[in-house]
């Protein structure tokens, strides 16, 4: 092999339509292989719900549904039911925005709910297959090689880890249609068209995912610095200069259309590489790989995952061995060609890995950002995405070079079937150890909540369901699912799970419920769920307010919704001080007692001498005088005896302590990553209902059952409250 092509210069040919059907084929069946067709009935939404309840893609379909059935807006993008009364856009919760409203369109003829992702998830593989296989025909005359090389494009770890978790991000092809364009620059098609084509690919880009926008615009940017080398820069700098302006008013365009530029929804938290890539993420199989093993990986390495894969990099030593050996090309001529491959891979990496440089768990160097451009990186957060182009391009290279060798067709496409053999086996692993983002397609689940009260939101005319706070212990599975049945019944929740969030009017709108709450008055069709009780010290209890406990919830309605079922528990709520409460607790014939601290950063608790003496007339409660960031933990029988204590400064688990003292199942758990919220599950019940400070239950062993419950903020010492069940 004389010459490494940076790029191919075979001409297009009448047989590019047959390459790419060829390539589409590839995409297809892939797609079959590894999920079947199960997903492509747009009827069965429960496997998306449940996949699992409270995931990110989980979140997605149930804003997807409220958006379909909602009245149209202007512009088109927005609805209303998500974070009532304030709008939210499709383009906050990963609906694939422009697919969304056509979707909608759809169900003013079928009005009916169902779901768009399995289709668009096939389609984007066969769009892989067959622009990757248009891609390597460029290198080789031969469209069989071309579409068995396609068959790596389709295999790409992050294509299949998002295909049905990140559902936008499936749309890789928004990647590989940028480069076709540079590949096929030479075209008069592209030629002619090519600041229609720049302008179409950059606003589409934008409304399936906007990560993908910058990378066509560096892309762009390609094209027009390789087209400089062979017609002069002025020529491809005015064309750039056009093409870049018309893409840049589309990408503005199509953002407003589908409610983009909603206020409120701006960076408010400078959080630029929460994901990075780490720079052995291309050579790195992580837990890829079945023959080789992992290198350390360092901080968010999933997002920056780009393994290569054992096919392509044997492919790649077996192009630099035979460069070394055969090889006459110009090394200056040929860094020349290389340089804008290089520079826009060099861009793609530094944002990447972004400020603080990692290799493995070792920091290579960081440096500062201003403020400003912190912000700016900040709308890109999970910057290790940015490596998907450079992946494809090196797999490109390497695998159009190999299709380029200049021997017998059979023999190259030989060599790239066992390749592509190697590549398959060694990702085996992946495909069986959760690498695929979705495996089981079932049309009905079990629900992770099991009261009937869910189920009859509508029967019983409620409309808007509140949670309070925005922030709180409510777990992702209870809480979608509550979303999923009251847009399912025609209500509206008031927080929701988002990319981006305004979260001061969410607070406005939370603080105007208080008031009203504070005032004795339930509006009606309200239905609250509280996910942090010591809020209920504001609440005034009139006569049309009553506190029930629903699935461990905590839930304020009107009063008789006891009488729907047995799950629906009316519950009596208490306000006292933490010293009050104590003596209260000392004074009960109690039986079994469970008491958990968890605490937030190194703020100093706010115990008074009242409170101390208590907490030593239970004979605990020395840890708690400390000021520093302690997790604490007690359990106290009858009789006041301490069964179990413990203070740690690190995160704490204690799973399922059970024996001759502890006659049901307790686990308790804090973890400092997350806050230092504590978790507390008594005989499989949650009652861990303050984020911090101390929460409390009282277990009867001789009912069986918890008989309160109670949740106090250390750091304050105001009124908490405690639940008599």
């Amino acid at each position: 092999m004389k010459n490494i092509k940076a790029f191919p210069t075979i001409s297009a040919s009448h047989d590019s339509a047959l390459c790419f059907i060829f390539g589409l084929v590839v995409g297809a069946l892939v797609f079959v292989s590894l999920w079947g067709t199960a997903p492509l009935n747009p009827f069965n939404i429960e496997w998306i719900l449940n996949n699992p309840y409270g995931s990110d893609f989980c979140f997605t379909e149930i804003g997807v549904l409220q958006f379909l059935k909602s009245e149209w807006t202007f512009p088109p993008g927005l609805t209303n039911g998500l974070l009532y009364p304030t709008s939210t856009s499709v383009v906050f919760f990963d609906a694939i925005p422009l697919v969304a409203i056509i979707a909608k369109v759809i169900r003013f003829f079928y009005p009916h709910d169902f779901q768009y992702f399995g289709i668009w998830g096939f389609v984007c593989m066969a769009l892989q297959g067959g622009i990757s296989s248009l891609i390597i025909r460029k290198y080789c005359a031969n469209s069989i090689i071309s579409a068995i090389s396609s068959a790596f494009f389709c295999l790409s770890p992050f294509l299949l880890g998002k295909m049905f978790g990140h559902a936008s991000m499936s749309g890789q092809w928004l990647i590989l249609l940028p480069i076709l364009f540079i590949w096929y620059r030479d075209t008069k098609f592209v030629a002619n068209h090519e600041i229609v084509l720049w302008s179409a690919i950059t606003a589409v880009s934008v409304g399936i995912l906007a990560y993908f926008t910058p990378m066509v615009f560096l892309l762009m940017v390609v094209y027009y610095a390789v087209g400089a080398q062979s017609s002069g820069i002025v020529n491809n700098l005015k064309r750039f200069a056009l093409s870049f302006i018309s893409s840049v008013a589309c990408c503005l365009f199509v953002l407003w259309f589908i409610g983009g530029f909603l206020p409120g929804n701006d960076v408010s938290i400078l959080d630029y590489g929460i994901a990075p890539y780490n720079l052995n993420g291309l050579f790195n199989p992580g837990w890829s790989s079945k023959i080789i093993q992992a290198f350390p990986h360092g901080k968010g390495s999933s997002e920056g995952h780009a393994w290569l894969g054992l096919g392509v990099i044997i492919g790649g030593l077996y192009l630099a061995i035979n460069a070394l050996l055969v090889s006459e090309q110009n090394i200056i001529a040929s860094a020349k060609l290389y340089s804008p491959y290089v520079i826009a891979c060099s861009i793609l990496i530094a944002f990447a890995a972004t400020n603080k440089v990692m290799f493995g768990d070792y920091l290579v160097f960081s440096y500062i950002l201003p403020q400003k451009i912190l912000a700016l990186f900040s709308i890109f957060r999970t910057s290790g995405r940015f490596i998907w182009p450079v992946w494809y391009l090196i797999v490109i290279f390497i695998i159009g070079n190999i299709s380029a060798m200049p021997t017998r067709a059979w023999r190259k496409g030989t060599l790239i079937a066992i390749l592509l053999c190697v590549q398959i086996f060694d990702a085996t692993r992946f495909y069986k150890e959760g690498g695929l983002s979705h495996t089981s397609f079932p049309e009905a689940v079990p629900p992770p909540l099991s009261s009937i009260l869910w189920e009859k939101l509508e029967q019983l005319s409620i409309k808007h369901v509140v949670f309070i706070p925005y922030s709180g212990r409510l777990p992702h599975n209870a809480w979608s699912y509550i979303a999923a049945q009251a847009i399912r019944q025609g209500a509206t929740t008031n927080v929701f799970w988002l990319g981006r969030t305004p979260m001061r009017t969410i607070q406005n709108n939370i603080e105007q419920k208080i008031v009203e709450l504070k005032s004795g008055s339930l509006s009606d069709g309200d239905l609250f769920v509280i996910n942090y009780i010591p809020i209920l010290t504001a609440v005034n209890f009139s006569s049309d307010i009553r506190a029930y406990l629903v699935d461990d919830q905590v839930v304020l309605g009107k009063r008789g919704l006891e009488k729907i079922d047995d799950s629906v528990k009316s519950i009596n709520v208490k306000r006292s001080t933490l010293a009050e409460y104590l003596k209260h607790l000392r004074l009960l014939d109690y039986n079994f007692m469970i008491i958990l601290s968890g605490r937030e950063k190194d703020l100093p608790v706010a115990l008074d001498d009242a409170t101390r003496q208590e907490l030593h007339n239970l004979n605990i409660g020395s840890a708690l005088d400390h000021a520093s960031n302690i997790n604490y933990v007690s359990v106290i029988g009858p009789n006041r005896s301490v069964l179990f204590e413990n203070q740690d400064g690190r995160p704490i688990t204690y799973s399922k302590l059970s024996s001759a003292i502890f006659p049901i199942p307790i686990e308790v758990s804090v973890d400092l990553n997350f806050g230092a919220f504590p978790r507390v599950l008594v005989n499989g019940i949650d009652c861990s209902h303050s984020h911090v400070g101390l929460n409390i239950c009282v277990y009867d062993i001789k009912l069986k059952k918890i008989v309160e419950v109670g949740a106090f903020d250390l750091y304050t010492m105001g009124n908490g409250v405690y639940l008599q069940m």
